[in-house]
């Protein structure tokens, strides 16, 4: 028929009339219903006559989606043997996913089954091996022995699975039955998890759709093995500043304040522990148990510095000291020293960590290293700052450029000081000189390697102020104060000069009051606004006097602890030269002739020169 929905076929051989139908109307086997004009006889002249008619009843697309869900998502190859009008042939599909590759020996063995004769061996073996889901020629035309289908049982190696391998029956054959099906399931103990509603359907199914192929008949219950034990670490363990850089929305970033070092604090937490988990038992296809494997336990690994604790909840990692954590061996370790290999520059940035820091460079210039233990600066110091709780130490110079400021809760160390502010509430120790500099130290400042050098800026000391020359033959201007306590100094100035200021404010606002007082004596009035004015005066000079009142004690109890030393002293192993200022304990003396080898000190309120005493 010319609609194709319908069409009546005719061959001497049946199988070369069901491939002509198939090929009219470009169907599928599966899509097509069958129907013998004569049974399953030839005609009386020697020839099959089919009906070959689209099937309405079904979807074959349905039926090969449902059917294909329950074949394993990786498929072994499989094959076919067909009889033609020409022959025997053999088809030989490949393998999907990870499934095995058909073996020369099964399809042998399918060919002995079919008791096929006369076959061609370098044909089968080419079959085998090209797995292209061609028909291949392996042997003439000859009576078809007919051959029931055949039932494989196969069980997955962790017994969770049971696959069927069911064979197309060859000639008359029969198909494996429900019942055939059944029985190679119970020869093979498999008894749970099996999908009885598959086994009718496979029964049932007149297309081939479960020929050979793995048909899941049984699935039991995979065991789930548990977790091992975990470990979270509880602070950053990778740099990150080289992704802000690379990234250009953060162009904006200071990156010198991208500080890397991690800090904790003793008894802080640095890492937990997740305990393993034990898992749950799986089913077999047989209805036996299936063990699971039990997470493994670990321990935290702990080094130096680190303690762990254990409770129900698991176990958990703590610092013993402040300082910084590091991975080093595999384990957690705090270390209460930080170091740089080079530079402190922007492959570094700002550091401030808790503990001491080592820098094995210099510390360039607006960069700043803070400690809340020791600094040691390997090489210098340009204009950037430092601060220490403890001593800072700097194995070149400091180079500031007016930059910066380097604090010390200890001594400070350094070879040379260059138009820099130091601040020590210890010792200043300097081996070369010190130049344009203010130097501010609690107890003494000591230049006496080398040149041994102070020139220009400010010193002042608590104790003494020790050097080798001091001023220059230039006539550089040189201010030192010794017997005063730096901090002191500076809010004793700063409280005189409130004072000062608060003292106009008192003498501005009484001259006003009494312009106003004037006013209304000569006019016998004041005005609404000049009211308000002359009472804004009067409560304003209160305040003023009530806080130079309290200014006045601040000052006076400064003044107890100004000086810090009753034998401060300025000493001068070779020469103090002139345009030097030099104050002990409040007492001036100005250099204008130059000092040969001497100590200066003050006795009774003024500064007397003796011999040089270091």
């Amino acid at each position: 028929m010319e609609d194709k929905e319908s069409i009546e076929v005719e061959a001497k051989i049946k199988e070369a009339a069901i491939k002509a139908a198939l090929k009219i109307l470009k169907a599928h086997r599966s899509e097509v219903s069958l129907e013998s004009s004569d049974g399953d006889a030839p005609s009386s002249a020697g020839a099959y006559r089919f009906k070959a008619v689209h099937s309405e009843e079904i979807n074959p697309g349905e039926e090969k989606e449902n059917s294909q869900k329950e074949i394993s998502a990786d498929l072994d190859g499989s094959f076919s043997l067909l009889a033609k009008g020409d022959g025997i042939f053999l088809r030989v599909y490949p393998p999907e996913g990870q499934g095995q590759s058909v073996g020369l020996e099964r399809v042998m063995a399918r060919i002995r089954y079919c008791e096929i004769k006369d076959f061609d061996m370098k044909n089968v073996m080419e079959a085998v091996s090209k797995q292209d889901s061609i028909d291949v020629w392996i042997a003439p035309v000859q009576p078809i022995t007919p051959k029931d289908g055949e039932i494989t049982i196969t069980v997955s190696r962790d017994k969770v699975t049971a696959n069927a391998l069911i064979s197309e029956p060859w000639g008359d054959g029969k198909p494996a039955s429900k019942e055939d099906i059944e029985s190679a399931l119970m020869m093979n103990n498999v008894t749970y998890g099996v999908e009885w509603g598959l086994i009718e359907r496979i029964a049932a199914d007149k297309r081939g759709f479960y020929y050979g192929k793995p048909v899941l008949l049984a699935q039991g219950v995979p065991p789930i093995d548990g977790e091992n034990a975990s470990v979270e670490y509880l602070f950053e363990r990778g740099p990150h500043k080289k992704e802000l850089i690379e990234n250009p929305e953060n162009l904006r970033i200071d990156f010198r304040e991208i500080n890397e070092i991690i800090n904790v604090t003793k008894d802080e937490p640095l890492a937990k522990k997740t305990p393993p988990t034990p898992g749950v038992p799986g089913v077999s296809v047989f209805g036996e148990g299936i063990l699971q494997k039990a997470g493994k336990d670990r321990r935290i690994p702990i080094g130096q510095n680190v303690y762990t604790v254990e409770d129900e909840d698991g176990e958990t990692a703590f610092a013993k000291i402040d300082g910084t954590p590091h991975i080093k061996d595999g384990k957690i370790t705090v270390l209460p020293i930080y170091q740089t290999s080079g530079d402190v520059d922007f492959s570094v940035g700002n550091i401030d960590f808790i503990g001491s820091v080592v820098i094995r460079g210099w510390v360039r210039d607006g960069f700043s290293v803070k400690a809340k233990g020791s600094i040691e600066v390997r090489g210098g110091v340009e204009g950037a700052t430092l601060e220490a709780e403890e001593a800072i130490i700097i194995g070149a110079g400091v180079q500031s450029h007016s930059k910066g400021i380097v604090k010390a809760g200890g001594d400070v160390t350094a070879k040379y000081i260059s138009n820099a502010i130091i601040h020590s509430r210890g010792n200043v120790i300097v081996g070369d000189a010190v130049l344009h500099s203010e130097i501010f130290a609690h107890k003494k400042i000591l230049v006496k390697r080398g040149k041994g050098l102070i020139s220009g800026g400010v010193i002042r000391a608590g104790e003494d102020v020790d050097a080798n020359n001091i001023g220059s033959h230039l006539g550089t201007e040189t201010v030192i104060e010794v017997g005063i306590i730096p901090e002191v100094r500076a809010e004793y100035d700063l409280v005189k000069n409130e004072i000062e200021e608060k003292s106009r404010k008192i003498d501005d606002t009484e001259k006003a009051i009494l312009l106003l007082e004037k006013e209304r004596k000569e006019k016998g009035f004041l005005t609404k606004d000049r009211v308000g004015l002359y009472e804004r005066l009067k409560t304003n000079i209160s305040f003023f006097e009530d806080d130079n009142t309290l200014l006045k004690k601040r000052l006076d109890q400064l003044k107890e602890t100004l000086f810090a030393s009753r034998f401060a002293k300025v000493s001068a192993s070779r020469k103090i030269f002139s345009q030097v200022k030099v104050t002990i304990r409040g007492a001036i003396i100005n250099v204008t002739d130059e000092l040969d080898s001497c100590s200066l000190y003050e006795k009774n309120g003024e500064i007397h020169i003796g011999t040089y005493s270091p």
